[in-house]
C-alpha cells in the first residue's frame, strides 16, 4: 500500500501520529532561555494546520479540505455560546481566588489588541488541524467521545512535552493534562453542537486566553489550580448534560452529508465491525 492510500484509509490516525510526533521533536528544539516560551509556542502552533495541509495535499484535496472546513453557515448563537463559556470559565477562576483569600479583589489587565488577534490567528491553526481534519472526520465512523479521546489525550499530552522541555515539576505537568483536556472537551462541544463550525472552536480556544486578563492578579500556580477546578467542572456538565451527543451513533453527528468518507481509519473499524 503506498503512502497516499494509506492516508486515505486511514487520515484521522495519519494526522494523529504526525502532529504529536512533530510537535513533541519541536517542544525539545534548542532554543535558548531567553522568550523560549513564546518561540516554542510560535513553532508549535502551526503544526496541526500545517499537517493537515499537508495531508490533504498529499491526497489531491487541499482545495476541498479548505472548503469542507470553513463551510456552512456561522451561528451566531454558537458564537455567543462559545465565548460565553470561556467568560464563565475565567470568571470562576477570579471567584474561587476570591473565595480562598488568594486575592482581595480582581483586578484585569488592559487588552492588547495585537496581542488579542495572534491568540484567535494562534487558536485558528490549532483547531483547523484537530477539530476541522481530525475530528471531522472521525465522528463519521465512531461517537463523539471517540473523537473525543482519540484527539483529547495526545493534544493534552503534548501540552505536557512543551511544559516538560521548560523543566515544569510533575505536580504542575499533571494540572496541564487535565486543563487542556478539559478544554478540549469544552471545545469539541461546541465544534460539534455547532454543526461543525471551525468559528465556534476557535471562538471558545481563543476567548479563554483572550479573558485570562480578568486573572491578572492572581499567582501563576494558583491561576493554574483554579483553572483546572474551573474547566473541569465545566467540562463534567457539557458531559452529563449532554451525553446522548457523546455516546450517539456516528450518524447522529454527521452534519454534511458531503464528507462521507469511503474508509475507515483503523480506530473507526471495530466500531463498525
Amino acid at each position: 500500500m503506498n503512502l497516499k492510500a494509506s492516508i486515505r484509509q486511514y487520515p484521522a490516525t495519519a494526522f494523529v501520529l504526525c502532529a504529536f510526533v512533530f510537535s513533541v521533536a519541536v517542544s525539545f528544539a534548542p532554543i535558548g532561555d531567553a522568550d523560549k516560551f513564546m518561540i516554542l509556542a510560535a513553532l508549535l502552533v502551526p503544526i496541526p494546520t500545517l499537517v493537515a495541509l499537508a495531508l490533504a495535499l498529499l491526497t489531491g484535496g487541499i482545495r476541498s479540505f479548505l472548503r469542507e472546513t470553513f463551510s456552512g453557515r456561522s451561528s451566531l448563537r454558537w458564537l455567543l455560546i462559545a465565548a460565553g463559556i470561556a467568560l464563565v470559565a475565567r470568571v470562576a477562576v477570579s471567584v474561587l481566588a476570591l473565595l480562598t483569600g488568594a486575592i482581595s479583589s480582581v483586578e484585569m489587565s488592559a487588552p492588547v489588541l495585537p496581542l488579542i488577534i495572534m491568540i484567535y490567528v494562534f487558536a485558528l491553526l490549532e483547531e483547523v488541524g484537530w477539530r476541522g481534519y481530525a475530528v471531522r472526520r472521525l465522528v463519521k465512523h465512531r461517537s463523539p467521545i471517540a473523537a473525543l479521546l482519540i484527539t483529547g489525550i495526545p493534544w493534552s499530552i503534548i501540552h505536557i512535552f512543551f511544559y516538560m522541555a521548560q523543566a515544569a515539576d510533575v505536580p504542575t505537568l499533571l494540572q496541564v493534562f487535565m486543563l487542556n483536556f478539559a478544554l478540549t472537551i469544552m471545545v469539541t462541544w461546541v465544534y460539534l453542537r455547532s454543526g461543525q463550525i471551525i468559528w465556534a472552536a476557535v471562538i471558545l480556544h481563543g476567548s479563554q486566553s483572550v479573558f485570562s486578563v480578568l486573572n491578572t492578579n492572581i499567582a501563576p500556580d494558583l491561576s493554574l489550580a483554579y483553572s483546572v477546578i474551573s474547566y473541569s467542572v465545566i467540562a463534567l456538565v457539557i458531559l452529563a448534560a449532554d451525553w446522548r451527543l457523546w455516546f450517539g451513533r456516528p450518524a447522529q453527528t454527521s452534519t454534511n452529508p458531503t464528507m462521507q468518507s469511503t474508509s475507515l481509519d483503523p480506530v473507526q473499524r471495530s466500531a463498525s465491525s
